[in-house]
Formats: structure tokens, sequence, C-alpha cells
């Protein structure tokens, strides 16, 4: 069903893409923000997740809806959509700082649930590329920083409760899964630019440290000591992940750095699997 939903044919070209809805869609989700910004509520009102809700469902359209022109025209949809959307999710360290103080969360979260549609539904190096025409930086460095200040607030509040950050780290996890198991499938023929798989190996030390403080933390807790065990355990699986895409990518680039790096990678799995 999920996928019926992102590939209507091409009979709806015209109704869905051609036709200027979208746009209309995120001109008028934009004109709401900017006239209910000092009303926080109106985040999560039934006409703003009505609106955010089928923003991120035109993120995943694919598919024969778009003509067989080299993905020229899925690409100008999908830069409408990130154009539209990066503002929810931009300034990462401000979005943060925001929800923090009170904000809702939910914008942010369906931002997350939309890059992670994009990531889905195009190559990780169009997805990486999209923003940098409207940005001096790829889509990569935006997910990476997003990803670094949910770790951060991970860090900060440890707790048992679900909250925004553990919810929006499950979906970013799951954005990076699908890009690099896509460079994994191709053998790294096709790799990101050096500023992608810089985000992507700062983005692996955090997740790192992140780890090292909780087994530190819990070390001399009986109590959680079970629940850290098996949260360890899958945090590993998404840590040797990205160092395993990390080191590959490295291949080919200056030797003294890849091996520095690879170093540092075999060094902290070490730590982290002796702390707990």
């Amino acid at each position: 069903m999920a996928a019926a939903v992102g590939c209507p044919g091409p009979v709806w070209r015209d109704v869905l893409i051609s036709s200027g809805h979208v746009g209309w869609l995120l001109n008028f989700y934009t004109a709401l923000r900017q006239k209910f910004s000092c009303e926080g509520y109106w985040l999560d009102c039934p006409l703003a997740v009505s609106a955010r809700k089928l923003i991120v469902q035109f993120c995943s359209l694919t598919g024969t809806i778009f003509p067989s022109d080299s993905g020229e025209m899925q690409r100008q949809h999908l830069l409408q959509m990130l154009a539209g959307i990066v503002q929810w999710i931009e300034p990462p360290d401000a979005v943060s700082k925001a929800i923090k103080s009170g904000k809702s969360e939910s914008e942010l979260l369906d931002g997350c649930r939309a890059l992670m549609s994009v990531a889905t539904v195009t190559t990780p190096l169009v997805f990486d590329e999209l923003l940098k025409s409207f940005r001096p930086y790829g889509t990569i460095t935006l997910l990476s920083a997003l990803m670094c200040e949910v770790i951060k607030d991970l860090m900060e509040n440890r707790t048992e409760e679900e909250t925004w950050s553990w919810v929006a780290r499950d979906i970013l996890l799951d954005t990076w899964t699908t890009l690099l198991m896509q460079l994994d499938a191709s053998g790294h023929k096709h790799s990101l630019p050096p500023e992608g798989i810089s985000a992507a190996a700062n983005l692996f030390a955090l997740i790192v440290e992140s780890e090292l403080r909780a087994a530190s933390a819990s070390a001399f807790n009986d109590e959680d000591e079970y629940d850290y065990l098996q949260a360890s355990i899958a945090a590993m699986d998404e840590v040797e992940f990205l160092c395993s895409y990390c080191s590959g990518s490295y291949r080919g680039h200056n030797p003294s750095s890849q091996g520095t790096f690879l170093r540092a990678c075999h060094e902290a799995s070490s730590v982290i699997y002796i702390s707990v």
C-alpha cells in the first residue's frame, strides 16, 4: 500500500506535478508559518499537521508519474519540496534550542520524515546535490548537523521516556542507512563528495562519544544494566555500519588519513564493547 502511494502512474502527472498544486501547498504552509510564527500552538493544529503530512507524501513520489527525461522532472520536484521543507529543520541548533524552550517538535520530526522520503526515491549523490542548489553545502551535511543536535540532546537528557530526540534519532538513522546501503551496494563506485564523507565521519565520532558517556554513567547502575546493554548492542550495529562505510569511502584518499581514521574506528568500537 505504501508503494502505491508513492508510485502513481502517468495519468496523475498533470494533477500532481504539472498543475502547480505542490507549489500552492508549500506556499500555503509557509504563509501559515509566517502568520502564526508567534503562536506555538498552531504547529499541532489539524490544518498544519495535515498539510505537513501531505507534503511528506509528495516527497515520496516516484515511478512513471515522472517522464523519461533522465530524472530531470523528479529532480526539480524534489528540489521544490526541499526548498519548502528546509525551513522546518534549519539551522538545526536553533531548531533544537527552540524545542528545548517549549516549541512543539512536530515540525522538526516531519522535516526528518521528509528527508527520509527523499532519500528513498533518489540516489545518494542526487540527494546531496539538491541542497547545494540554494545553500553552500549539501543535504548530507545538513543531515549530519541534524543528527548531531539529536545526539547531543540524548547525551544531555538520558531518560527512559521517549523524547523528541529518540524519535528523530530513529528516523535519521533510517535515512543514513538508506543512503549508505545504496552506496555499499555499488561497491563504493559512486562515493560521496569529501564534505559528505567528512560529515558521516564526524557523526560517527559523536555517536561513539555518546556511547562512551552512557557506558561510563551506567557502569555501576545494576538497575539499568540490562536495558543499557540492549541499547548499546543496537547502537553498535548502527555505529559499525557508519564506520564500515566511512572506512571504505576513505580508500583512494590520503593513506595516512585513512590509517588514522581506521585506527580511531577500531579503538572506539573496542572501548564501547569493553564498557558494556
